[in-house]
């Protein structure tokens, strides 16, 4: 069978990393042959690559240090479903998969493992979706914590245990079976009152006293909360009286059980509450814009041409409908920014495909421009610009085909230049040790001979030849919230690379450098997700304004795909990959009529501001030179022309929009963004006293009075005074939203 790679740790503190790339038959045999005195002290396995990045307890077993996803786990302990039933099914299912038993397990009560190995890396995002294709095989019977991302599983026997039983099952990677995708199943339904995942988990619908005795009983607190909220959201429960009603109960919980969890929790109360509501609210506006534009029968006008088929269409999926505060869905990209081949590759696939023409447009503009390399720049003062973009596609729902956009440009680009595609593309972003990793330099190291006495160089790394890395991110939210771990170097790392520096991180073991890397970023997330994640002035001035975003939906229903020409297809990517083959090394430099543009616009692209849209967009110039050195150095030329300056414009200004209809009016301050989110939900306006409710009492007066005073001086929001209830009395404020 196959081999594939996958990753052992010592035990279960996990502070060492062992890399394997070994064949099924030799994890089985392994898997029968080590023996422990105790469980705890048996090794553990992981279908998956880890970097070098540890947890505050020094494990380097967690989630935000797993790389890539090899494949997927599951743990049975239910003790009904016999172990040679398990293979049966796999087996019947053509699935290539591992079954062990665990070392809890006896003839009388099964417990078993099944793993399943991918057909390659895959990014960490696929893991539930992958886990779904096998519970719903196995008819939903795996524990909850098969769902963990960075779960391991114990394996081997201790001593005087019989040794465990192993079945090796031939047949296909888990990533290629789709056909399963009509059983999925995804995490069990699960309040567990042991507070374990496992036998005892209650499955299925439960009822609303049933998750609240789930937190006064101190078993269960964040999933009730979401679940309690979830349903008091839809059931039109405002959100000032759920969140009273949280804190209520997490008060009944006595006073010697609140523990750090408990803290935890009732600390997070607001925020908790903040993003469901928003997150309902959203999902209600956009049903409604569905509504009424299926009613209306009318489309959007999205394509990148008048021949886009089907782009006018009323199934192409609307924009959600904007509150009165909210920005317009941004316009569709202008026919400037279809210029050259990247425009012959777009108009060519957009009409057969439900993908936003948009994406496909970033997608392979971002690919080529790290195909291109690191040779062909251009010089703005004393900073070197190059090819190399970060593109954030957001969709506003998950049926907004970022993915499908990504699949059709990779195609593209396979045709092209096979060998970029196949070696310069990775996938996982965790820590930016593992992102240098990807791209390091060679290592040497003096070393003592002892037969000649004397000190010598030896190279102990050869690194990597090839600096140019192509990153896709389709689940941007996790890198996002490993960013905000104050032990976390990916955001530093990654403002390294997008400035073109030497990249490295001086790590316990070794230093880590990377020197002249190209390393681009497509990444995928939802709205939603990017306005959680991505919400205060520091994370927009480090990570967020080195991207461009890109606001995308679905452009059509084709319920049995499209039919794009394969022939013309095969031919414009042959013609990239004529363009592709030249490795320019020069700087380029703005003609005379792109320089005029350039001095027109420069004005309008330098505006700062003090907003969140502000700090994202405030690399709108850089951005602009690069888009436009892409354009030319695919149109063979040796300098940027007026054309190639305004397609990349255009494009910036698409990116600008999309960041204006994302963000918004935030400010950039959490407190401050809380409120005005809060007023205008509220439009009757909310008093002082509410406000601090809102935080749970837990954020300083003075910062939430400097909150309302940021609301009120950008015009946001603004006080209203109502007379006092006695004479002498202070007036009541009462906030609304402008």
């Amino acid at each position: 069978m196959k081999e594939s790679d996958f990753t052992i740790f010592d035990d279960r503190f996990g502070l060492m990393v062992y890399p394997q790339h070994a064949s099924l038959e030799e994890l089985a045999s392994t898997i029968a042959e080590v023996v422990k005195p105790a469980k705890e002290q048996l090794p553990l396995v992981k279908l998956g690559t880890f970097g070098t990045q540890p947890s505050a307890s020094g494990c380097l077993r967690h989630d935000e240090n797993l790389i890539a996803i090899t494949g997927i786990e599951a743990d049975y302990d239910g003790g009904a479903l016999d172990f040679d039933d398990a293979v049966v099914i796999a087996e019947k299912a053509g699935l290539a998969a591992l079954l062990y038993t665990s070392p809890s397990h006896t003839s009388t009560a099964p417990r078993w493992r099944v793993l399943c190995p991918a057909s390659g890396p895959l990014a960490p995002g696929m893991r539930d979706r992958l886990m779904a294709r096998l519970n719903g095989l196995y008819g939903g019977i795996f524990a909850s914590e098969s769902w963990s991302l960075s779960q391991s599983y114990y394996f081997g026997r201790v001593n005087g245990a019989q040794p465990p039983q192993t079945a090796i099952v031939d047949g296909a990677p888990i990533d290629e079976l789709d056909e399963l995708d009509h059983l999925a199943r995804g995490k069990p339904d699960t309040i567990n009152p042991a507070g374990n995942g496992g036998n005892g988990a209650q499955r299925g619908p439960l009822d609303e006293q049933t998750l609240l005795e789930a937190i006064i009983g101190g078993t269960n607190y964040h999933s009730a909360c979401v679940r309690l909220l979830g349903r008091w959201a839809q059931a039109g429960v405002p959100m000032m009286e759920a969140q009273q009603r949280l804190v209520t109960t997490f008060e009944c919980v006595m006073p010697p059980d609140r523990d750090q969890r408990w803290r935890d929790r009732y600390n997070d109360i607001p925020r908790c509450v903040l993003g469901i509501y928003i997150k309902e609210a959203d999902q209600q506006d956009h049903a409604a814009a569905f509504t009424l534009s299926s009613s209306s029968n009318t489309g959007n006008g999205a394509g990148p041409a008048p021949d886009d088929a089907g782009s006018n269409s009323p199934d192409a999926e609307p924009p959600p409908s904007p509150a009165a505060w909210e920005q317009p869905w941004p316009a569709p990209l202008g026919e400037a920014a279809y210029h050259g081949i990247i425009g012959d590759i777009v108009r060519l696939i957009a009409p057969q495909t439900e993908a936003d023409p948009a994406a496909l447009l970033l997608h392979t503009l971002v690919s080529c421009g790290n195909c291109l390399g690191r040779g062909a720049l251009i010089i703005v003062e004393a900073t070197e610009h190059f090819g190399n973009l970060f593109a954030v596609i957001a969709g506003d729902t998950s049926k907004a085909r970022k993915g499908t956009s990504e699949s059709w440009s990779r195609r593209v680009l396979r045709q092209a230049d096979p060998n970029w595609e196949k070696n310069q593309i990775s996938t996982g972003l965790s820590s930016g040790e593992g992102l240098i990793e990807r791209v390091r330099d060679m290592r040497i190291e003096k070393k003592f001979n002892k037969q000649s006495k004397q000190w010598g160089s030896e190279i102990v790394d050869h690194g990597v030849a090839d600096k140019r890395l192509l990153v896709v991110e389709e689940e941007l939210s996790r890198a996002l919230h490993a960013m905000r771990r104050s032990d976390n170097t990916l955001s530093a790392v990654l403002r390294q690379a997008w400035d073109g520096k030497r990249l490295g991180i001086m790590t316990r073991n070794s230093p880590i450098t990377a020197t002249d890397a190209l390393i681009s970023l497509i990444a995928h997330i939802t709205i939603v997700e990017l306005r959680a994640e991505l919400s205060d002035l520091q994370a927009a001035n480090g990570f967020g304004n080195r991207c461009l975003f890109a606001c995308v939906k679905r452009s059509k229903l084709l319920p049995f795909g499209g039919n794009v020409d394969l022939a013309a297809m095969f031919e414009v990517a042959a013609r990239l990959g004529e363009v592709l083959k030249i490795h320019p090394i020069r700087p380029l430099y703005l003609d005379t009529a792109a320089r005029v543009l350039w001095e027109n616009t420069y004005a309008e692209l330098s505006k700062g501001g003090t907003r969140l849209f502000d700090a994202l967009t405030a690399r709108s110039e850089a951005q602009a030179i690069r888009v436009a050195l892409i354009y030319a150095l695919l149109d063979g030329q040796s300098a940027i022309g007026r054309h190639h300056l305004e397609a990349a414009l255009e494009i910036v200004r698409y990116s600008n929009a999309s960041a204006k209809y994302i963000f918004g009016d935030a400010v950039g301050n959490a407190t401050a963004d809380t409120i005005l989110r809060t007023l205008r939900r509220n439009p009757q306006g909310v008093n002082r006293t509410e406000i601090y409710n809102l935080f749970g009492r837990h954020t300083k007066a003075g910062d939430i009075a400097a909150a309302l005073a940021a609301l009120d001086e950008f015009g946001l929001a603004t006080c209203r005074r109502k007379a006092p209830a006695s004479f002498g009395g202070r007036p009541p404020e009462i906030w609304v939203a402008r």
